[in-house]
């Protein structure tokens, strides 16, 4: 088994200040060589980014993360029930999901303990990430509250959950907790 240095290696992220010198924006990469511990003979590269943040420039980074209520199926009833409980001080929101699974076949959630999450940005960094599962499943129960398996092919599937007032939203981002979706 080979083992490399922490001392060589390279993070996805260049946190290093060795390196500040001025970058051709061409070569967008930087390669290092460095040596494993067992003696090969060979040099090795690694290739990374040269930006602190490789996948996230230029799009909306969160930077605080602020509590929300538990998702729950939505329901014409449910969302008047929901709506009439929020305080009037207008600090309290009622954010309604509607996610749609594509109608080819095989489309569906593999893992049936996972779920999808959303993360919603506002203009000044304030977050909200919520978990959306597969099944909302009660506490001393084995079988789902509402007897529906979200996210599967073709289906159209409404959440609702309560959080505080955002600013206006500058960024959705949505993937999947574990598990694929094909």
């Amino acid at each position: 088994m080979e083992s490399i240095s922490l001392t060589h290696a390279i993070s996805a992220t260049n946190h290093s200040f060795r390196w500040r010198r001025k970058r051709n924006p061409e070569k967008p990469f930087h390669t290092q060589r460095f040596h494993l511990h067992k003696p090969t003979g060979r040099l090795q590269k690694i290739h990374s980014k040269h930006s602190d943040f490789q996948d996230l420039k230029g799009y909306a980074k969160p930077s605080r993360l602020l509590p929300a209520t538990e998702v729950k199926v939505c329901t014409d009833n449910s969302v008047v029930k929901a709506f009439s409980s929020l305080s009037d001080d207008g600090s309290q929101s009622l954010y309604k999901v509607k996610l749609g699974t594509s109608n080819v076949y095989g489309s569906s959630l593999s893992d049936l303990n996972a779920g999808i999450l959303l993360c919603v940005i506002d203009e000044n960094g304030d977050s909200i990430l919520q978990r959306m599962p597969s099944s909302l499943i009660t506490d001393h129960s084995t079988e789902s509250e509402d007897g529906i398996l979200h996210f599967q092919r073709g289906s159209v599937d409404d959440f609702t959950f309560e959080g505080p007032k955002l600013g206006k939203v500058e960024a959705v981002w949505i993937s999947l907790e574990s598990g694929s979706l094909y």
